[in-house]
């Protein structure tokens, strides 16, 4: 296509709005840590674009990100890491959040940035 721009809409199912694709994302720092912590806001429907995060204790963990407000939400992904290990996902499509975007840290100290 050589030098042109293309935008790609999705259509989300929940209330037919558009997704683009080539959106900028913020980057919500939760840092480091064992305890569990809202991402966003209650209320505060979201498009998840991915994370990082690194293990910062040199033992194994997991982290869940959840749609919801407390550990009791709908899981959206669950991420385990070794000791030392760090990880990163960007997704090519966004994952339309309803309620809120909550961090259950189940193990480890694990340093977390989501990117919305």
């Amino acid at each position: 296509f050589g030098n042109r721009f293309i935008t790609v809409f999705l259509w989300s199912a929940v209330g037919a709005r558009p997704l683009m694709l080539n959106q900028p994302c913020r980057v919500i720092r939760c840092g480091s840590g064992t305890d569990d912590e809202a991402i966003t806001a209650a209320g505060t429907p979201a498009l998840l674009r991915g994370f990082a995060a690194n293990e910062t204790a040199g033992a194994t963990a997991q982290f869940v990100i959840r749609d919801g407000v407390d550990n009791t939400g709908a899981i959206i992904m669950t991420v385990n890491l070794a000791a030392s290990e760090s990880a990163r996902e960007y997704f090519p499509f966004a994952i339309e959040v309803d309620t809120a975007l909550w961090l259950e840290r189940v193990t480890g100290n694990i340093d977390v940035n989501v990117f919305v």
